[in-house]
């Protein structure tokens, strides 16, 4: 019966330590996505205030970025 209480408290404890990391990682994910969709919102809204010349800089700026990310190395 002693033993049955105390792997109850083990498994208990195991469970709460793991669950918490993988709360951990989703929250931080989920701050990442809502940074990135307020950021995005942001340039959105300067690019309906602007003139069409900087949305053709914004969209070479984004297609160099991707091809530096996909550029493989030699």
């Amino acid at each position: 019966m002693c033993l049955d209480i105390i792997l109850s408290i083990f498994s208990e404890a195991i469970t709460i330590i793991i669950g918490s990391i993988i709360l951990f990682f989703v929250v931080i994910y989920l701050i990442g996505i809502i940074i990135s969709l307020s950021i995005g919102a942001i340039v959105w809204f300067v690019l309906l205030l602007t003139n069409p010349l900087t949305w053709i800089f914004l969209i070479a700026f984004i297609l160099g970025g991707c091809l530096l990310l996909n550029k493989r190395i030699k």
